[in-house]
């Protein structure tokens, strides 16, 4: 019984491919679970279901950080922040183009800030961990992997919940945070500037008011995260963080 145990314990020791390979299946597969879960037993009302997937996938890429990649992967540094700050900027200059922006009153409302922490933990923090931060270390100094096929994988990720629109527009943004992961930037700046976009995206700092088609919106957004996806690669002053 001991040596079992051992065994079972060494087994965890290290981030092998089938120690991998399960974290992946029970952090980003359980997800999957819940939401198909949902959408059969109570399609009309998937929050639950959806809040359940995050804070699974989150649970379990947080035991995988701590087990294998808690000195590799800096989930509170703030590492690379003006290119974190560039990123939200660049994001929100898109919704800024497209849109009429109207400041809301209720900003340090309780429900706001529970948006907030929402947006920057339980999706932003949940995301850059699994797709920009494990994934990254799985397949380290392999940059193909690591910024296209994640951000591929990291699109793909999203039609589920949000259908074939959002795989795109996650596959642009994702790229977008790979190429500034690949130049160093950590986790933590990264998880600050992805959940602070999308709370504020979300209309919980401003009321948007559309002025623009869905195709001008979707191409210019495609254009910036190209744009600052080749600026990181290109011009950002930093060494990749790595390398082969």
């Amino acid at each position: 019984m001991a040596i079992r145990l051992d065994s079972r314990i060494a087994w965890l020791d290290a981030p092998t491919w089938p120690a991998l390979a399960a974290a992946w299946l029970a952090g980003v597969g359980g997800a999957f679970l819940s939401i198909a879960a949902g959408k059969k037993i109570l399609p009309e009302y998937l929050a639950p279901f959806a809040l359940l997937s995050i804070f699974l996938s989150l649970s379990f890429g947080v035991v995988a950080w701590r087990l294998w990649y808690r000195d590799e992967i800096d989930v509170f540094s703030l590492k690379g922040w003006p290119a974190a700050l560039v990123i939200f900027g660049g994001l929100l200059l898109s919704e800024i183009i497209n849109a009429s922006a109207h400041l809301r009153g209720d900003v340090l409302h309780p429900r706001t800030l529970i948006a907030l922490f929402y947006c920057v933990v339980l999706v932003g923090l949940q995301e850059e961990l699994w797709w920009r931060g494990i994934w990254f270390s799985m397949f380290k100094g392999r940059p193909v992997m690591c910024i296209l096929a994640g951000s591929l994988l990291f699109g793909a990720s999203h039609y589920q919940l949000h259908g074939f629109r959002s795989v795109a527009m996650a596959f642009f943004v994702g790229l977008v945070f790979s190429a500034a992961r690949h130049r160093g930037v950590s986790i933590g700046a990264l998880s600050l500037a992805h959940g602070l976009n999308d709370w504020i995206a979300q209309g919980h700092v401003v009321r948007w008011q559309w002025h623009a088609s869905r195709s001008r919106i979707d191409l210019i957004l495609y254009g910036i995260c190209l744009l600052l996806t080749a600026w990181l690669l290109f011009r950002w002053r930093t060494e990749p963080r790595f390398r082969a």
